[in-house]
């Protein structure tokens, strides 16, 4: 793929993140958006992109760690959460099958060492996943 155009946003929260590390030269800012199957990381330096495929659905939603991972959400019935390295676009983790109906949002914590995650439904469970072997270490039922 060389090049995607346009991104979800309809019923999702924050959709695009731009990255800027404190140490990183100017050309290697970033904007980081989803659409479709597959999460873009656009260059607007460079007015370059690359692209993240793994996904077999679409993405609902996206977090940005405060180091390299990027955890990308998908939608529909048992959903697979994909924790990734954004620089080498290679997976650390996938989780799948936990929540229903999409992960609504996401938010790394504590150093980046868990994701707190949310599903699309009434009545959600939300549930914090050690990054590191993908263990639940946290599950609260939200009404």
């Amino acid at each position: 793929m060389n090049w995607a155009f346009g991104f979800r946003t309809a019923n999702t929260r924050h959709p695009l993140y731009f990255i800027k590390a404190q140490h990183e030269q100017q050309s290697t800012e970033k904007i980081v958006y989803y659409t479709a199957k597959l999460v873009v990381i656009y260059f607007p330096k460079l007015n370059e992109q690359k692209h993240y495929l793994e996904h077999e659905r679409e993405i609902l939603s996206l977090a940005v760690s405060s180091t390299n991972l990027i955890a990308s959400g998908e939608y529909g019935n048992k959903p697979a959460i994909h924790i990734w390295d954004y620089n080498k676009l290679e997976s650390i983790n996938i989780i799948k099958g936990i929540h229903d109906n999409g992960v609504m949002y996401m938010e790394f914590l504590y150093d980046d060492n868990f994701l707190a995650t949310c599903s699309w439904r009434k009545n959600s469970q939300v549930i914090v996943y050690n990054i590191h072997d993908s263990t639940a270490v946290l599950s609260i039922e939200v009404k």
